[in-house]
């Protein structure tokens, strides 16, 4: 893509460590590090949301919206999420098996 070859990359690399010295080149690879990762979690965001709202327009397009209860699952990629779930668990049943066992 961008067609750089080794020798490019060291020659950049080694005039960053002669401009910026040992010790600030490693801070401003991890500023750049940690960047590049807020860049890429905005672009798989940007992307998701053009991707919602095609699937939203195709939806009215064609008149398969039904509800706004279709629109929950419409970010998810047919996977179907749900903020309500109980955290409770169910009662262990071992008291009673216990209690079957001793009759």
């Amino acid at each position: 893509m961008f067609q750089i070859g080794l020798f490019e990359i060291i020659l950049t690399l080694s005039l960053a460590l002669v401009i910026l010295g040992p010790d600030k080149l490693f801070v401003v690879a991890r500023y750049l590090g940690l960047m590049l990762r807020k860049l890429r979690v905005l672009y798989a965001q940007l992307t998701d949301e053009f991707d919602k709202q095609l699937r939203l327009d195709e939806m009215l397009k064609n008149d398969t919206l039904k509800s706004l209860d279709d629109l929950d699952g419409l970010g998810t990629k047919g996977k179907t999420k749900s903020k309500n779930k109980s955290r409770i668990k169910p009662k262990s049943k071992t008291k009673q098996s216990n209690k079957k066992i001793a009759k």
